[in-house]
């Protein structure tokens, strides 16, 4: 089964900080993930679905669309800057993990590419909480949101943590 992609190249590509030079399937294949791993969770498992399947048949509208649109593209898109940053200059293969540099260009050390992902991690964050307000303030308008069962994720109606000191 194909998995829907959410937000096109091109978004990311005007979004985000990326190169225009970056390889599509590297992108595509870092959108995938970052939908199943941190969108999904926001979502819970029935909406997500009903997104995906609604984006796979061209069909996303409504409320829908300005939720996938509005809400998730923007998170969606600092999300996978983040957590691909680490892996885009990495080739892994079969002589082991290597570097590609183009020639001319100094490769970043480990410290300076963990920054620019935390930079895009902080981002990510604020567009989640964003996301989070408005399911949470307009969760009438997905049913979805409060459908999921068993095996499903629950969405999470909070970004915020706590820390309780007992002493």
């Amino acid at each position: 089964m194909s998995v829907a992609i959410w937000i096109s190249t091109e978004y990311l590509k005007t979004t985000t900080h990326i190169s225009t030079d970056i390889d599509p399937e590297k992108i595509q294949n870092s959108v995938r993930s970052v939908q199943d791993v941190y969108v999904q969770p926001e979502l819970g498992t029935d909406l997500y679905n009903k997104c995906s399947s609604d984006i796979a048949a061209s069909s996303l509208a409504g409320n829908y669309a300005t939720l996938v649109n509005t809400w998730v593209a923007p998170y969606l898109a600092w999300q996978t800057v983040a957590d691909a940053l680490p892996f885009w200059g990495v080739r892994i293969g079969n002589g082991g993990i290597t570097r590609k540099s183009p020639e001319g260009a100094t490769a970043l050390d480990s410290s300076e590419v963990n920054s620019l992902a935390q930079k895009a991690r902080q981002k990510a964050e604020f567009y989640k909480q964003r996301l989070i307000d408005y399911l949470c303030n307009h969760n009438e308008l997905f049913p979805e949101y409060s459908t999921n069962t068993e095996e499903d994720i629950t969405p999470r109606h909070s970004n915020h943590s706590s820390t309780i000191w007992l002493g």
